[in-house]
């Protein structure tokens, strides 16, 4: 430890540029006070709204009957009170090449933090879904679902957010996802 600095001192000795290295940097004046400096989001931070990051769809028996359930994932946390069942977030099937909306009463719908698990109410029939969210869901921050990634929350304008197509193509009752079903059934 003493050689090496031996050799510091002996090099800002010969070299005086050096010395100036190894002096205690100087604050320029207009830093020094800290209490003049802006944090924070007047500093140009931005908060970016929360996306829907995936949906994952399922096949469960409930009940006796085949029902379709969802697990819509997202990038950052939800506010529960903004998410409103067969408004905000719906069930579409397509019927004669149109979305119809199939959302149903008595819909198990489950918000966590970063989640929404959704299980239908009624039996599932043969035919294509998808998940269906209006940027009127709020993050934990108060700003809008960014429901095409450009940046900005929708504010319950369009476009709205719509999933993957998933095609049910059996409604026999089987145990396929009895994973998922436990998530939905969580306290």
């Amino acid at each position: 430890m003493r050689k090496i600095l031996l050799c510091i001192l002996t090099i800002a000795a010969c070299f005086p540029a050096y010395a100036q290295v190894l002096e205690k940097p100087k604050i320029p004046e207009h830093l020094q006070d800290m209490s003049k400096m802006k944090i924070g989001k007047s500093s140009g931070a931005k908060n970016v709204p929360v996306r829907v990051q995936s949906v994952q769809f399922g096949n469960v028996a409930y009940n006796g009957e085949q029902h379709l359930a969802a697990a819509v994932l997202f990038t950052k946390e939800i506010d529960g009170a903004t998410v409103k069942q067969n408004n905000n977030i719906r069930l579409l099937k397509q019927e004669n090449g149109f979305w119809v909306d199939v959302s149903t009463q008595g819909n198990v719908v489950r918000i966590m933090p970063k989640h929404i698990t959704w299980l239908s109410g009624a039996a599932v029939e043969t035919g294509s879904y998808r998940m269906h969210l209006r940027g009127t869901i709020k993050d934990t921050d108060g700003l809008y679902l960014d429901c095409n990634n450009d940046g900005v929350g929708e504010g319950g304008n369009l476009p709205a957010y719509d999933s993957q197509i998933y095609n049910v193509v059996n409604t026999d009752i089987e145990e396929e996802n009895s994973g998922m079903l436990e998530l939905i059934q969580q306290p």
